[in-house]
């Protein structure tokens, strides 16, 4: 539901996979590829101090399984140091780290 709904805004391509695939009929890849250097140069950088938005592309790319593909050792460690300490978040004054924490929380408990 979530990638259908990212083609419909023409942020992902919607491409049929081969009949003799064994996972889903559909693949969708991202329909700028300028767009998926700036994302991997934004997981790549240190993400402990940054806005809201680098945060929750951190989060929603471990939470798809994916942050260990994009990323070497120490960035790696950094990111996941980074996505821990939102636990120690969730009653914060700051409405960006609360925030974080909470969708954390749920996308985990999913």
């Amino acid at each position: 539901t979530l990638l259908e709904g990212l083609h419909r805004r023409d942020v992902l391509h919607r491409q049929r996979r081969p009949a003799w695939w064994p996972l889903a009929t559909w693949k969708y890849p991202l329909r700028s590829s300028q767009a998926r250097n700036e994302a991997l140069a934004v997981l790549r950088g240190d993400a402990r101090r940054t806005p809201l938005r680098e945060q929750g592309l951190l989060l929603l790319t471990d939470c798809a399984g994916r942050l260990a593909s994009y990323l070497d050792a120490a960035a790696h460690a950094r990111a996941t140091a980074s996505l821990l300490a939102l636990d120690h978040h969730r009653d914060s004054d700051d409405p960006s780290d609360a925030l974080l924490s909470s969708l954390r929380a749920t996308l985990l408990d999913e």
